[in-house]
């Protein structure tokens, strides 16, 4: 499995947000989190194949990228595919 923590974070807003994608085979799954509704939402995707699961995962990072978030962490160890409530 593959997995990368973005983090968004504006300060005069008092506002911060966390995205976690993560690569399982032929799944993504987006997890987001933000200060202001304090829960988790959970977006699951689907491919045919391994290949298009794995380009779509890298347009995603790319587009986060680009978008001004901050990579938190890249190589996360202790992320499973299942979501941690207590985020």
């Amino acid at each position: 499995m593959r997995a990368i923590i973005f983090s968004h974070m504006a300060e005069y807003a008092d506002y911060a947000s966390k995205t976690t994608y993560k690569l399982n085979g032929k799944m993504i799954r987006v997890e987001l989190w933000n200060s202001h509704s304090k829960n988790v939402e959970i977006e699951d995707r689907k491919f045919l194949t391994k290949r298009k699961a794995l380009h779509e995962f890298e347009r995603m990072i790319g587009k986060a990228t680009l978008g001004g978030s901050k990579i938190l962490n890249a190589f996360p160890k202790k992320e499973t595919w299942e979501t941690k409530r207590s985020k």
